[in-house]
């Protein structure tokens, strides 16, 4: 998760990238890393942190692609996601 985190970070505050992974694990979008989302995240991440993440990264690349200013810095944004998505062990 850091390294998607951090890669969603250059492009997103910490309360949106927290809304955007409470949104994929269907919970409350507070932008609050509280125990709800924690535990959420521990739960996911124990079932399978890889395909998790990889989810995560495909709706950030999906979000990139659709964001007004794709143009412009889209390939950007997607290589760099797309970059993280190829190291994930």
């Amino acid at each position: 998760i850091p390294k998607r985190d951090w890669s969603s970070d250059v492009c997103s505050s910490d309360l949106d990238s927290i809304r955007f992974v409470q949104g994929i694990l269907n919970i409350e979008q507070t932008g609050f890393m509280g125990p709800k989302t924690l535990a959420a995240i521990r739960s996911k991440c124990k079932k399978d942190d890889k395909t998790f993440t990889k989810q995560i990264l495909d709706e950030q690349i999906k979000r990139y692609k659709s964001d007004e200013q794709a143009d412009i810095y889209g390939k950007g944004w997607t290589n760099r996601a797309e970059l993280v998505a190829e190291n994930i062990d």
